[in-house]
């Protein structure tokens, strides 16, 4: 047993404490578009251990105008669907991404020591992979009623109804913000960091060890976290986000230091184990199209790929966090030095978009389907991906399911000209939507990618010291066919793969290896 546990709360080196800007407005804290966009925390060098379990960053959120430094407030709720956007208010058409929540905002984190500003961590593009585990780990009550809602800030499938993350300051009408003693601007919210270093047990602070750890977290733009509800906003003024801008204010990590016996000092193991995952980007142009890597990483777990439109990121009239499977998709081989592995064969989506009609000939039409997500035979891709993000395992508690690929598809094949739901949810084909409203709903985004396996469950791994790993992806992918949704039918895929692998970290050396 240890000596004792020391509980603590770390203000960021660099702070910058939110204040009322003028009679409604709000300055300050840390954002991306005001310049202030890297946080940084030191751990001193003490002779104690971390306890990593109990790390959290704590703060509060809040959505701005930067233009008037005004707040948003209670959101209007007032027609959402029935409408489709033509009278809500900003505070509504504006979002953040249903699955991960304020961990959307972190782009990069970055861990050294302070015996050698050694860079042991070095995590880009965070949210992705983090966000969308989570997702595969919590269900829909768990987005309503449990941590993952309450201490994140995610909505799940929730959000298009609940949206509450934008009731974060008080009416300007009822009160000054200048008495609002800065603790009512924002919403609560408490994560804990999703790196494989706060994973691994309790990390030694001691000089012998780490000299103390430096901390720093590089903000996501305002463009890849908030979105509008539709993707085509039309005439309406609610969704002009152009101005809006996340804050984040009175951030604190907190957790607890570990006082060990002599006896727990002289047994502490400097090697610590590490689940890591690195992270490579791609693109495909083509209705067959190959990636290719070297990780020249010694074990291998898995290999998540991920696709978003070209046009998906960084843009305010898009969810970022919409991973959908590449448009039209119809099959995949996954490759080690361009032979089909561990599969001999292709991962077939059957039907697909161009499979023929059983009760005559020619191809399928998804938009006269009633059911369109029935066109999409991708079973077997959803369980291998599943199995590739959860260590070979299916998970218990999940989000992904084929209603949210109902929806997408759906909205897919209703566009502006063609038509889409009207009053009391009634489907009106042909028939055009009014100039102010949305097109599109982005609140029910797909939780889908491809990837493969090599642990099977059982914790195995491959090699892939000075081997590649490929895959060729068939798909409608800039083929133009009419069968296609018309907003995806013509654009570029961009790939996200990230490489699963088993790491170890001395941190008495500081050595790491892959």
């Amino acid at each position: 047993m240890p000596i004792e546990k020391n509980y603590f709360s770390i203000s960021p080196l660099n702070d910058n404490p939110l204040q009322s800007s003028g009679t409604n407005g709000v300055a300050g804290g840390f954002s991306f578009k005001e310049s202030n966009p890297i946080i940084k925390f030191s751990f001193p060098a003490v002779e104690k251990l971390l306890e990593t379990r109990t790390l959290v960053l704590s703060g509060q959120f809040l959505i701005k105008q930067q233009d008037t430094d005004e707040g948003f407030r209670n959101p209007t709720y007032a027609d959402l669907e029935n409408d489709n956007g033509a009278s809500i208010s900003k505070e509504t058409a504006c979002n953040i991404p249903n699955h991960g929540g304020v961990h959307n905002v972190i782009d990069k984190v970055v861990v050294q020591t302070k015996k050698t500003n050694t860079e042991i961590i070095n995590i880009h593009n965070y949210p992705a992979y983090s966000s969308l585990r989570q997702a595969y780990t919590n269900n829909d009550e768990d987005y309503l009623w449990g941590v993952a809602a309450n201490r994140t800030l995610a909505q799940g499938h929730h959000a298009n109804e609940i949206n509450r993350r934008m009731n974060i300051i008080a009416d300007k009408t009822a009160q000054d913000l200048k008495t609002n003693n800065n603790r009512e601007l924002g919403v609560p919210f408490s994560i804990k960091l999703d790196i494989d270093l706060f994973q691994s047990g309790n990390i030694h602070l001691g000089q012998a060890y780490t000299n103390g750890l430096m901390l720093t977290l590089h903000l996501a733009p305002d463009s890849s976290v908030l979105f509008q509800r539709f993707r085509d906003k039309g005439a309406a003024a609610a969704f002009d986000l152009s101005n809006s801008m996340y804050c984040l204010r009175n951030l604190k990590l907190e957790g607890r230091y570990i006082v060990p016996t002599p006896q727990e000092l002289k047994a502490y193991q400097a090697q610590i184990p590490l689940n890591s995952q690195l992270n490579l980007l791609n693109d495909i142009h083509a209705d067959q199209d190959n990636i290719s890597y070297t990780p020249q990483l010694q074990s291998v777990k898995a290999m998540c790929n991920l696709y978003l439109d070209k046009d998906q990121t960084n843009n305010l009239s898009y969810q970022q966090a919409n991973f959908r499977l590449p448009v039209g998709m119809k099959q995949i081989e996954h490759k080690k030095d361009n032979l089909r592995f561990p599969f001999t064969f292709p991962l077939k989506v059957q039907p697909n978009f161009e499979s023929l009609v059983e009760s005559g000939t020619g191809s399928i039409d998804p938009s006269q389907y009633l059911k369109r997500e029935n066109i999409m035979g991708d079973i077997e891709l959803r369980k291998h991906f599943e199995r590739a993000l959860l260590g070979g395992m299916e998970a218990k508690r999940s989000s992904a399911n084929m209603r949210r690929t109902a929806n997408n598809l759906e909205f897919d094949y209703r566009d502006r000209t063609n038509g889409i739901y009207t009053a009391g949810n009634a489907v009106v084909e042909g028939t055009s939507v009014a100039a102010a409203n949305g097109v599109g709903n982005q609140l029910y985004p797909e939780l889908l990618g491809l990837g493969v396996d090599y642990t099977y469950g059982l914790g195995n791994s491959m090699s892939y010291i000075n081997r590649d790993y490929s895959n060729t992806v068939h798909s409608g992918v800039n083929a133009g066919s009419t069968l296609l949704p018309v907003d995806r039918r013509n654009k570029s895929e961009l790939v996200q793969t990230f490489v699963k692998y088993n790491a170890g970290l001395n941190l008495q050396t500081l050595v790491k290896t892959m």
